[in-house]
């Protein structure tokens, strides 16, 4: 009896539970919920959103309320396209923004006018943050003063590839390095030639004994 109820108790023994579990995992794979998901998290890490916005969405598209085909098709894909549209906004604006302050220092310099006028153009083209920062950089050269940058509320944009002239041998002073003069390696003692063994004594030979008359 004490077999049978255990034989009874052991019904779902491990093997047949891994392999339902497989199987009831592999239908769950195949929802069209869980494909939904799995296409809605690929759309976010592709995105353009800063790390920590992608794990926040991520996290968020895990909850239960999300837990329908209608919100990670159509909700949360839109969520993210605003988030998206948003963040384009807001380097759109912060690009504006400093194209505005720059101008009054550009329109002020002493330039020549047709260069001005190019920079000008240059300005009202540039697409990203890094493509005015060269036109600054570029204006700089042509007469624009750093004073005047400040005075406009900008900082002088730091040049990427640091030019050789940065940094001048002259700087470094010689006498604090002095050549160390490399010790010549002490020479290896010659091993000493190992003694030639003596010869063995060749032995006295025997007497001959003398011939009887």
């Amino acid at each position: 009896e004490n077999k049978d109820s255990e034989t009874g108790k052991n019904d779902k023994n491990p093997g047949v539970k891994i392999d339902d579990y497989n199987k009831q995992k592999e239908a769950e794979e195949n929802t069209p919920l869980a494909k939904a998901k799995k296409a809605f998290i690929e759309k976010v890490n592709a995105s353009s959103l800063s790390d920590d916005q992608k794990a926040a969405l991520k996290e968020e598209a895990e909850e239960p309320k999300y837990d329908n085909l209608y919100d990670q098709e159509v909700t949360l894909p839109k969520k993210l396209a605003q988030m998206e549209q948003a963040l384009k906004a807001q380097g759109k604006s912060e690009l504006e923004a400093k194209k505005e302050k720059f101008r009054k220092p550009l329109y002020e310099a002493k330039i020549e006018e047709g260069k001005k006028e190019e920079l000008f153009t240059k300005v009202r083209e540039a697409k990203t943050n890094e493509e005015l920062d060269k036109i600054i950089l570029e204006a700089v050269e042509a007469g624009l003063t750093e004073k005047e940058l400040k005075d406009a509320g900008l900082e002088l944009p730091k040049v990427e590839d640091s030019t050789p002239e940065d940094k001048k041998p002259e700087d470094k002073k010689p006498e604090d390095k002095k050549p160390e003069t490399p010790e010549t390696p002490e020479k290896p003692e010659t091993p000493e030639k190992p003694e030639t063994p003596e010869k063995p004594e060749t032995p006295e030979k025997p007497e001959t004994p003398e011939k009887p008359e």
